[in-house]
């Protein structure tokens, strides 16, 4: 009965894993938000940027482009598209180059139009200005392409409709061809898609993209045709999915490779396994813990996960390695747990200090790493000991590993002259060795994004990159500024200065100014006057403008329209995205495009103030992440003096300390210079990296360190930090191959750490500790004079 107990403890440990990781690879959700990795506002401007990137203008659009078969078909596609997507719940609008707005926005445009068109003033209903409306209407209804009709035309006679439409759509129309958007040369129909979820929002975005696939295939003739779409949701579906593909297949290869190279070296299935399961058992308590705290994981945060694979198999394989022969496992725990404790807990507060940070991405890091490391260090201590078998275990393989793992003077020579050299390398690279693009982290492929940019232009959507923040103490008063730099604005543009800009109170005007509007409707006896007289010699039947002039008198007591009542229509979301609340009070955000060359916040620099601030999007995004670098860096010193401080109590010997941080200092100068050699561009991956090498290089010195009983044990040790070293080289060595630029990060990283952090202990530990220990021999035998 009790040889039964550890295998039933081993299948419901494994089973209990199975269970649960399916359940949460299935249902965890995994973001791509960039923006999870910048720090806090520190100013206003830093605000609105960080709002810009999550929430912002171009947040939700995506473009499409049909091709294949011949131009009458390509329309005939781009048309069945846009009426089925917009009756379609993913969509707040699509644009074809066809009648601009649609359903329940015409409608509401409609409805409030005396309160939100620009054109509204007293003298707009005078009889010598309503008859020059309507002979102009007159003239459009004959015009084939008109968006006048009869019905339209007895309720606008003085087209405030089409004024607002005309402030919505976009500066620069594209090419139109058989009534649609093409491209330059006429071979695709253009789409412009705007989705209800933004575009961090994965998978509202994916569901979108696959109700725009559907409703593609059920167009007649879909199968000559072809659909490309791109944009940011699109890109963080793609990037999600990515690197989860990644993930896979770096966890297959590199648990393959460990598996090969375990076998080798202990020539035993059950090792595989009883290392396996510390392993991912802490993964999943990191994932759950992350996710219980954040609400999703983010897809960086689960390909660092991967890393735990690399670091986390040393503790059970130090455990391993003592239980041969007649060692009981709890024996053999008792000898290695407490160096493996030490080394432990120096990880694990290396990435608890991550966790204590205001950056909510390394929040992530930290806790996923904590959790993982020290859940996989404590079923190593608890849990794996009782389901090691009782019966009498054979050796390990002896591969004499300590006639050739000895101490050399000429490595050491070279370790030190590789330190000594990082030094000037560092001091003289590292200005321009930080990273300040902070789409260097993206996965996405250059000519994906090549290719947005360059539909972007053909539908001829502006590039917004400069902006103008209107700032004041409440929505209103920033909406009022906002409307007072209008007219400079215009001036600007017709002087040539700039050739756009885009402001809020297009869609949303003041409360003030809709009320003002509101006092130029004149009363229903005079406007009925003055109809009669302007319709005197025009061809209109008597009684048409009947529906004008109802409407014009229930527009002198609507109610203000105010952002809320735009919720659920795509003019919320153009109002929304340039509007953001902040700390102290309100900010309306103002988009200007330069002309040729031009820089457009130069040109708008005499209406900026004290309650108007410049924002330039390429410059602010680049000093968020060099100040999160910066952070990132204080944290690594931080880190690496905690962990100082962890090993000074641990080791109680200032000797000690120095045998087992010396060679672990030596190691990360050594990363730190070969990075840079290679030309690498520093990002706050590879300084969480660096953390994560000092803690290997912890954990192998520690042992390297460590005298043993007898030369049976030191042997198994050395063995089992040969094991430890090669899976870490084979995993991080995986990584470095990745196309992935964080998963390529870190892999480099860590594989040339690892491998200095190896040498260096081998090299040093034992000489700069002292020759012999009272405890017993050194782990490496002296080489005899």
């Amino acid at each position: 009965m009790g040889s039964d107990r550890p295998l039933a403890i081993l299948v419901a440990w494994i089973l209990g894993l199975s269970l649960l990781g399916a359940w949460t690879a299935y249902r965890m959700p995994v973001s791509s938000d960039l923006t999870l990795f910048l720090p806090q506002a520190a100013s206003t401007q830093e605000y609105v940027l960080l709002d810009q990137l999550h929430e912002g203008v171009g947040n939700r659009i995506h473009f499409a482009a049909v091709s294949g078969a011949d131009a009458a078909a390509r329309a005939k596609a781009s048309r069945t598209l846009r009426s089925r997507l917009e009756a379609s719940q993913h969509f707040l609008r699509v644009a074809n180059g066809t009648e601009p707005f649609q359903g329940p926005e015409r409608d509401f445009l409609l409805r409030h139009r005396y309160l939100l068109s620009p054109e509204v003033r007293p003298a707009r209903f005078e009889p010598e200005s309503l008859t020059a409306s309507l002979r102009q209407r007159l003239d459009e209804l004959r015009a084939p392409t008109s968006l006048v009709t009869k019905d339209l035309l007895a309720r606008d006679p003085t087209g405030e409709l089409l004024a607002i439409l005309k402030r919505l759509e976009n500066p620069s129309n594209p090419q139109r061809s058989r009534g649609v958007w093409v491209s330059r040369g006429g071979e695709q129909a253009l789409l412009l898609l705007w989705t209800r979820a933004p575009g961090t929002a994965l998978e509202a975005q994916q569901s979108a993209q696959e109700a725009l696939q559907k409703a593609f295939q059920e167009v007649p003739g879909s199968d000559r045709l072809r659909l490309e779409v791109t944009g940011p949701g699109v890109f963080g579906v793609e990037a999600r999915d990515r690197i989860r593909r990644e993930a896979s297949r770096l966890t297959l290869l590199g648990t393959l490779g460990v598996g090969v190279l375990l076998l080798f070296l202990f020539r035993s299935a059950r090792i595989l396994l009883l290392t396996a399961l510390p392993l991912a058992t802490g993964v999943l308590a990191g994932a759950w813990a992350v996710w219980l705290s954040f609400g999703a994981v983010h897809g960086i945060t689960l390909a660092f996960g991967i890393t735990l694979l690399g670091v986390a198999l040393d503790y059970p394989l130090h455990l391993l390695t003592q239980v041969a022969g007649s060692t009981p496992a709890r024996s053999a725990l008792s000898r290695v747990w407490p160096t493996l404790r030490l080394g432990v807990l120096t990880t694990v507060a290396a990435y608890a200090i991550l966790a204590t940070t205001e950056f909510r991405g390394l929040v992530q890091l930290g806790i996923f790493a904590a959790t993982g490391l020290a859940t996989a260090a404590a079923t190593t201590r608890w849990a794996l000991p009782p389901v090691c078998p009782a019966e009498k275990r054979r050796e390990w393989p002896r591969l004499a590993l300590g006639r050739w793992l000895r101490p050399s003077w000429v490595l050491g020579t070279v370790l030190l002259a590789a330190a000594a050299a990082s030094v000037p390398i560092s001091i003289w690279s590292m200005p321009e060795a930080l990273e300040r693009d902070l789409r260097a982290l993206s996965p996405v492929p250059e000519a994906q994004m090549e290719r947005f940019q360059e539909l972007r232009e053909q539908l001829g959507m502006p590039d917004y990159r400069h902006f103008l923040i209107v700032t004041g103490e409440s929505r209103q008063k920033a909406l009022e500024k906002a409307e007072d730099l209008s007219g400079s604005l215009a001036s600007l543009v017709e002087e040539g200065r700039i050739e756009a800009y885009r402001s809020p109170v297009a869609v949303l005007p003041s409360v003030a100014t809709q009320r003002q509007r509101q006092r130029s409707l004149p009363s229903r006896q005079r406007l009925a006057a003055n109809l009669e007289g302007a319709t005197r010699d025009l061809p209109f039947r008597e009684g048409l403008f009947q529906p004008f002039l109802e409407d014009v008198h229930r527009a002198r007591d609507q109610a203000p329209v105010r952002l809320p009542d735009l919720e659920g229509t795509f003019l919320f979301y153009r109002a929304a995205s340039l509007l953001t609340s902040l700390p102290r009070g309100h900010s309306a955000l103002i988009p200007l495009k330069g002309t040729e060359g031009s820089d457009p916040l130069e040109a708008a620099a005499g209406v900026t103030g004290p309650e108007v601030l410049p924002l330039e999007l390429g410059p602010a995004t680049d000093r968020l992440v060099y100040r999160f670098m910066g952070a990132g860096m204080s944290r690594l010193g931080i880190g690496l003096l905690v962990l100082v401080l962890v090993l000074a109590v641990g080791l109680r010997s200032s000797r000690r300390l120095l045998g087992v941080v010396t060679p672990v200092v030596l190691a990360l100068m050594t990363t730190l210079g070969l990075l840079l050699t290679f030309g690498e561009q520093l990002t706050l991956f590879h300084v969480l990296a660096l953390l994560l090498v000092f803690g290997i290089g912890v954990d192998y010195t520690l042992f390297f360190e460590r005298p043993g009983p007898d030369a049976a044990y030191r042997e198994r040790t050395l063995h089992g930090l040969v094991a430890c070293a090669g899976s870490t080289l084979l995993v991080f060595g995986l990584l470095a191959t990745s196309d992935i630029p964080v998963l390529h990060q870190l892999g480099l990283t860590v594989f040339l750490g690892a491998l200095a952090s190896f040498l260096t202990a081998l090299t040093f530990a034992r000489r700069l500790s002292g020759s012999a220990a009272p405890q017993g021999e050194p782990l490496i035998p002296r080489a005899r004079s």
